[in-house]
C-alpha cells in the first residue's frame, strides 16, 4: 500500500510537471534503495511521462546521478529536519540535528547544495505541515503540496488520495511555470563551513566529541 501511495504522488508529480512546459523526466529512488530485487517505486505503474533507472546496488541518491544534464529537481515525499515534530522527521539520521554556516538543514538543503554543484535548483518539495514552514526562508520561490498532517513522529493524518493527487499535480506545475520563467536560482552556501551538530542525550554528544577537529559547546 505504501508502494501504491508513493507511486502515485511521482505519477501526480510527473504531470503536474509536463502541464507547465516539462521535457524529459527522469525518476530517481530518493532513499538509494537500489538492490538486486526491486525499487520502492511500482515502475510498471510508473506514468509513461517519466523514465526509472533501477539499478543493483546500494548507492548515494544526494550525489549519484546528478549532472549539469538535468535542469531542476522536484522532491517528493521528503522529511521535516531532526528533532522538530514531523511525521517520521530526520535529517540523515533521527537523532542528530545539523547546522551549518547558521542554517538549520533539511534533506532538501542536502539535496539543493548537492545539485547546485551543477546550477541546478530544486522547485518543488511534497510532504507535510511541518516541512511546509522549514523551507520558505532558504527555498522562498519552492512550490510545495502539504500532502499530510504530522501529530508526532510517528503519527500522521494523511489527506485523501484524490486532494493528494490535485495538490502534488498543481504545485509541480507552478513549480515548473516558474522555472521556465527563469524565477529559480541554485541553493548555493559559501564555505568555509562550520558545522554544528545537536544530539538528543550528553552521552552522544560526548561520544561524538571524541572525534577528532570536534569540539563540544
Amino acid at each position: 500500500q505504501g508502494r501504491e501511495s508513493l507511486t502515485a504522488d511521482v505519477n501526480a508529480a510527473v504531470r503536474g510537471l509536463k502541464a507547465g512546459g516539462a521535457g524529459a523526466i527522469w525518476v530517481e529512488d530518493g532513499h538509494g534503495s537500489g538492490n538486486s530485487q526491486e525499487p520502492d517505486i511500482l515502475v510498471d505503474k510508473l506514468d509513461r511521462g517519466a523514465t526509472f533507472e533501477f539499478r543493483d546496488r546500494p548507492y548515494d541518491p544526494y550525489s549519484t546521478g546528478l549532472d549539469g544534464s538535468i535542469d531542476a529537481i522536484v522532491c517528493i515525499g521528503m522529511h521535516a529536519r531532526a528533532r522538530t515534530p514531523g511525521f517520521m522527521a530526520h535529517t540523515d539520521t533521527f537523532d542528530v540535528a545539523w547546522n551549518v554556516n547558521g542554517v538549520d538543514f533539511t534533506e532538501t538543503h542536502i539535496v539543493a547544495i548537492s545539485a547546485a554543484r551543477w546550477g541546478i535548483p530544486v522547485i518543488m518539495v511534497s510532504r507535510d505541515n511541518v516541512l511546509a514552514e522549514q523551507l520558505p526562508p532558504d527555498f522562498p520561490d519552492l512550490e510545495y503540496a502539504v500532502v499530510k498532517t504530522a501529530k508526532g513522529l510517528s503519527v500522521a493524518e494523511a489527506i485523501p488520495r484524490a486532494e493528494a493527487d490535485r495538490r502534488i499535480e498543481a504545485a509541480a506545475r507552478r513549480g515548473m511555470e516558474k522555472y521556465m520563467s527563469g524565477r529559480f536560482r541554485p541553493y548555493y552556501l559559501p564555505g568555509p563551513y562550520d558545522f554544528r551538530l545537536s544530539f538528543r542525550t550528553s552521552d552522544e554528544a560526548g561520544r561524538a566529541a571524541q572525534t577528532r577537529g570536534v569540539s563540544r559547546d
